[in-house]
């Protein structure tokens, strides 16, 4: 296949060359016309009537394919317009606008067999390893897979929001050491006070774990907010299994057949939705289903 930039520069010069060299050719062919004796205005007249219906064929294609690919822009943008959000959405499938797994930033949590069998992996990853991938990939969600299967998805937000609410638990022992659930993390020294906040919160990272996170009440539901779909569902139809949830969905993860313990195969997100319908902000979708 012609590589597009090579065909985005060749083909305006081609075009304007042959309308250019037709016009040249009429303006050439007049003045030697006027200048031949009469005896040899019949051969010229024919020699014109052969090559003339050619000039004006190349001509009138250069004309038809400019026109004829602005014809259809046009047509395209109309008919966009007229569709309405619901239609976009009932048009579009989700293998056509899913995020494939290989351009998704998450994190894989294959750990030991000896720690899947106590069913306590979650306590193995820390929120610090949460932080450092938020802070590589510099994504406002992640989803958080074991073994190839999505568990939860988490926000940038409720991360640090729970971290935040964290300090309540962090007490002053004595005059100057500092516990959080019993274990001591800092050290309030007239020599280190100005570093105190950033050790508090390193060891905040390092002590507590994603379990921590997805069994504070707060959070539990939220971390599994979301849907799973095939590649051929429509988003119409992700959008509202997405609105019949009790809590807020805004994430649908792509398997083969919908199921949840099946191989993922990409991520369709309330932002993908919106727009593919057309709206200015993700928010807006969930005004969809009341429309």
């Amino acid at each position: 296949m012609p590589d597009k930039k090579i065909c985005s520069l060749v083909v305006p010069i081609l075009s304007i060359s042959i309308v250019a060299g037709g016009f040249l050719y009429l303006i050439v062919s007049t003045i030697c016309f006027m200048s031949l004796p009469v005896t040899n205005i019949t051969r010229g007249k024919e020699l014109t009537a052969l090559v003339l219906p050619v000039i004006s064929a190349w001509v009138g294609a250069v004309i038809a394919y400019y026109f004829s690919k602005e014809n259809y822009s046009s047509a395209t943008k109309q008919t966009k317009e007229l569709l309405s959000v619901k239609d976009r959405l009932r048009a579009s499938l989700v293998k056509d606008c899913m995020i494939p797994k290989k351009e998704i930033d998450f994190l894989d949590a294959c750990l030991p067999k000896s720690t899947e069998e106590k069913k306590d992996w979650e306590s193995e990853i820390t929120l610090k390893d949460l932080h450092d991938k938020f802070q590589v990939s510099h994504k406002t969600r992640m989803p958080i897979l074991k073994d190839g299967y999505v568990c939860y998805v988490i926000r940038k937000s409720i991360l640090y929001e729970f971290l935040f609410n964290s300090i309540d638990q962090i007490k002053i022992v004595k005059k100057n050491s500092i516990t959080f659930n019993n274990n001591k993390i800092a050290n309030c020294d007239d020599d280190n006070i100005e570093n105190l906040g950033a050790k508090i919160k390193c060891s905040l990272l390092s002590h507590l774990t994603l379990r921590d996170l997805i069994k504070d009440k707060n959070y539990k539901d939220k971390v599994k907010a979301m849907v799973f779909v095939c590649t051929t569902d429509t988003l119409e139809a992700v959008q509202k299994r997405m609105s019949k949830k009790k809590k807020r969905v805004r994430d649908a993860f792509v398997t083969e057949d919908g199921d949840p313990e099946s191989e993922l195969w990409g991520w369709v997100t309330n932002a993908n939705i919106a727009k593919v319908a057309g709206l200015e902000a993700p928010g807006d979708i969930d005004l969809v289903e009341k429309a």
